[in-house]
């Protein structure tokens, strides 16, 4: 589903009345715009609910041997993106992903103030880099040698353009949701009839229930056992006969 034809079905779903757009991005019906600009809210809101599947990246780079390893913005940056100042969808790490991939260990962290200060004071410092974050670029604490670091962060690109390059906002009739289109529809409803001052506690509880189920089911999920893991201990197994000493 585009942008476009959710527009479009919701447009009369919502019976607003009069002719079908045949276009959203650049139509100056007002009804048109509000859906527009309610899309936005919609998505950007439903990608900060939760950590869906499709919103986590995995990136990958080279760190020298010094402190500071440039903004993160750079680390993340999506080369070829078609759209100027949204070549990174950097939101936030995901704990305990930061990885030195060269010698297969955590890079723990982040520092909080105290902590850090108190290594940078120290004479002394461990032997493993720990990081923390300051004015948007990353750091180890201490100095890092020559080596390959990557980690997983959760992106700001809840949809994309038809080349699948992500945006933070919808930009063009024809970009599709990284998130589920029919969620983010019902949120389109119910945010309308809000605006308009009608009656929306149905369409409200529609759409919270499948948020529920969207987040219950994305990216599957491990099965909990709350009696306790069954514990498997090995074993030799000797098979009853005569043997050859």
């Amino acid at each position: 589903m585009s942008l476009l034809t959710m527009v479009q079905e919701t447009y009369n779903i919502l019976g607003i009345g009069g002719t079908t757009p045949t276009s959203v991005i650049g139509n100056n019906e007002v009804a048109v715009k509000q859906l527009l600009a309610l899309a936005n809210v919609e998505g950007n809101v439903l990608n900060r609910t939760f950590r869906y599947e499709k919103t986590i990246s995995e990136v990958t780079f080279s760190v020298s041997a010094t402190a500071v390893h440039g903004t993160i913005k750079s680390i993340t940056s999506v080369s070829g993106a078609s759209v100027t100042g949204m070549s990174s969808g950097f939101s936030y790490i995901l704990n305990d992903t930061i990885w030195d991939r060269t010698l297969q260990r955590p890079v723990f962290g982040p520092l909080n103030p105290s902590h850090r200060q108190g290594l940078s004071a120290s004479a002394v410092s461990g032997p493993y880099a720990e990081f923390f974050i300051r004015g948007g670029v990353l750091n180890t604490i201490p100095a890092t040698t020559t080596a390959t670091y990557a980690f997983e962060y959760k992106s700001d690109f809840w949809c994309e353009n038809s080349t699948g390059q992500g945006q933070r906002k919808w930009l063009a009739d024809t970009d599709i949701g990284r998130l589920d289109e029919f969620v983010m529809q019902l949120g389109l409803m119910w945010r309308w009839k809000k605006s308009k001052g009608f009656d929306y506690s149905e369409d409200f509880t529609t759409y919270e229930r499948e948020v529920t189920n969207y987040m219950a089911r994305d990216g599957g999920k491990l099965t909990i056992n709350m009696a306790g893991s069954p514990e498997y201990r090995p074993f030799i197994n000797v098979p009853d006969g005569s043997w050859n000493l």
